[in-house]
């Protein structure tokens, strides 16, 4: 987990940044398991496809069975769209994946 991100859920859950997980108190733990696990990103909209852009890069598809997406080294996660390592011409192969499969 980078330390910025590390640092901002402490904080977001109302711990010190120097905390040591091995001093915290049950709740304390489990705040931060949800501010992990359960956080809300605010969705305010978007600029729509003309503006979209897609950055290479994610989980192999040699990790995963393309017939269900499933990936190979976590059964019972699903891949697909944006979270692939999905290359094409430019032109939303990404997005492409995202919407169909």
């Amino acid at each position: 987990l980078p330390n910025r991100l590390a640092d901002a859920l402490t904080v977001e859950v109302g711990l010190p940044v120097d905390a040591r997980v091995a001093e915290l108190r049950k709740d304390h733990r489990e705040a931060l398991l949800d501010a992990l696990t359960k956080y809300r990103l605010p969705y305010t909209g978007h600029r729509g496809y003309g503006l979209a852009e897609v950055t290479g890069g994610g989980v192999p598809l040699t990790e995963v069975d393309v017939r269900t997406w499933e990936s190979n080294l976590l059964p019972g996660v699903h891949i697909v769209g944006e979270l692939l390592d999905c290359f094409g011409r430019i032109g939303g192969y990404n997005f492409f994946s995202a919407w169909t499969f």
